[in-house]
């Protein structure tokens, strides 16, 4: 006859589960901030993509014309009348948030304006990079004044 020993118990003990979910906070902590950093980049990204392109379509129809179409502050989705689809395919108007991106001209100078993730027209526009997140994104004359750059705080 066969004599069996004790019968083996399988499962974890309390002991090995409290040390596997320490393990799974720790690197949890580590990652979701870079992974929220990451978020907040590409989103920032996409918007100054979005910003480039209507740059030069509005540029390209400055040439044409001679001069920027003036407007107040709008929503730059009053710009696709006239610039698609000669100058662009489809023009954006949107910034990487799903918001609407700004568009305010005289005839001879032009902006394109994000106002980030609040939202909100954050006054007055500094000149150079931010570390806010939540700063506005803007581009004069198809430059830069006042972008992301570096690591962001909230």
């Amino acid at each position: 006859m066969f004599m069996r020993g004790r019968p083996s118990n399988r499962g974890f003990t309390l002991i090995e589960l409290l040390i596997v979910v320490a393990i799974i906070g720790i690197i949890a902590a580590i990652a979701i901030p870079n992974l929220l950093q990451a978020l907040r980049r590409a989103h920032q990204k996409s918007t100054m993509m979005a910003m480039r392109t209507l740059s030069q379509a509005v540029q390209m129809y400055a040439q044409d014309t001679a001069e920027f179409q003036a407007m107040a502050s709008s929503p730059a989705s009053v710009l696709g009348s006239s610039l698609v689809p000669t100058y662009i395919e489809v023009a954006p108007s949107f910034d990487g948030w799903n918001q609407p991106l700004y568009y305010e001209a005289d005839r001879r100078t032009y902006t394109i304006i994000s106002y980030g993730t609040n939202f909100a027209q954050d006054l007055p526009y500094i000149v150079g990079t931010t570390t806010l997140s939540w700063e506005d994104i803007v581009l004069v004359d198809g430059t830069f004044t006042q972008w992301p750059d570096g690591v962001q705080s909230d």
